[in-house]
């Protein structure tokens, strides 16, 4: 019971980690209008000010390309995905965690259940009589609390 306690924690943590920062994500829904109005007026230090005001993967890629802008065409591209690639490591930042957790967790519960059992059986065999329903009633109710 007290991994399964743990891992719930953990997984609650990791939920809420995640809320927030996906919550700081929001970007300002004009941030493409504003860098294209910019950059069309060939005010390409604005723009980037405007990418640098804002945080999250849009932005971030929008910057890149106003950085990279005098390169050559394949070489913004790789470098939009190399930004992309980023911020989706980041995004993805402790959900192995929340994937591994979904995996053990039922296997965790089986097991403390196949516990509880084995502990009624002994509890069975030392009791040597059937009338001690305490000591069954006892680690059944363990195998189902677990």
């Amino acid at each position: 019971m007290w991994p399964l306690l743990l891992l719930c924690v953990a997984c609650i943590t990791v939920i809420l980690e995640r809320a927030f920062t996906f919550s700081k994500l929001r970007t300002s829904p004009d941030l493409v209008n504003k860098t294209v109005a910019f950059a069309r007026q060939g005010d390409f230090a604005a723009a980037q000010r405007a990418c640098e005001g804002q945080s999250g993967p849009l932005a971030e890629s929008l910057s890149a390309v106003l950085r990279h802008r005098d390169e050559k065409t394949e070489h913004i591209e790789r470098r939009v995905e190399e930004t992309a690639q980023k911020s989706w490591l980041e995004l993805e930042k402790y959900l192995p965690l929340l994937e591994t957790t979904a995996t053990i967790a039922p296997l965790l519960g089986l097991l403390g259940t196949l516990v509880g059992m084995i502990g009624t059986f002994n509890a069975i065999a030392t009791a040597r009589s059937r009338g001690n329903s305490d000591a069954i009633l006892s680690g059944i109710g363990e195998a189902l609390y677990a």
